[in-house]
């Protein structure tokens, strides 16, 4: 607990202030996207986060157009082609076309918790805890996102991260995943980590700025 009070009193203004933002921010995106392909919202960003593993920002939207076209041109997940796993990409076609139900299916913490931050940005009470909030909660500045995932396989541990952001959050009056997303840009900034390349959070969003991959003719 000490140590993420430790970096919330290191965060900055611009930390404050796009973190603040940022899940507001990905809920736009959701929306351009549910309106221009004219699919529900809840569906959309079901496959947005099914798509986030192993995936940086411009991956993952990337791959959202991909299954989005895909599934608008009636193709089947094998001739779609995504930046994460092929497993990942099938559940994003079944979350958009209704085959499966995200929440009936899903029972990973932070994939459930990533999506309802982004559906209820400033009421969601889940916390998305990922490899820097464990690597901040430990205070350890050198630990690799492959050792931090080890630590997130155990449920008390990624409950006490989670209760501990929480504290912070309710101590300022924000919601969990508003202090999450401070303390994520502020220990991108302090330790000089590669951010992603992210379009600015005051910038216009359009879906044509990421374009699907090349669809798989081979699987044809």
């Amino acid at each position: 607990m000490q140590h993420l009070e430790d970096l919330w009193a290191q965060a900055n203004d611009d930390d404050r202030k796009d973190g603040l933002a940022a899940y507001c921010f990905y809920r736009k995106q959701m929306m351009t996207f549910a309106h221009h392909y004219k699919t529900p919202l809840s569906r959309v960003t079901s496959a947005f986060v099914a798509l986030s593993p192993n995936s940086d920002y411009i991956g993952n939207l990337r791959s959202l157009t991909s299954v989005l076209e895909g599934v608008r041109a009636g193709l089947s997940a094998e001739e779609i082609t995504v930046s994460t796993y092929k497993a990942c990409r099938n559940r994003a076609v079944q979350y958009l076309t209704g085959e499966a139900d995200f929440l009936r299916t899903v029972r990973g913490p932070k994939i459930r918790a990533f999506r309802d931050n982004i559906l209820r940005p400033k009421t969601s009470r889940l916390v998305t805890v990922d490899g820097h909030m464990v690597a901040a909660f430990m205070g350890n500045p050198n630990m690799t996102m492959k050792d931090a995932a080890y630590h997130l396989t155990r449920r008390a541990q990624y409950n006490e991260i989670a209760d501990a952001i929480t504290a912070i959050a309710d101590n300022q009056g924000i919601a969990p995943c508003q202090a999450q997303a401070v303390l994520w840009h502020a220990r991108k900034r302090i330790f000089n980590i590669k951010f992603d390349a992210q379009t600015s959070l005051l910038d216009p969003f359009c879906v044509s700025t990421y374009p699907p991959y090349a669809r798989n003719i081979e699987a044809k």
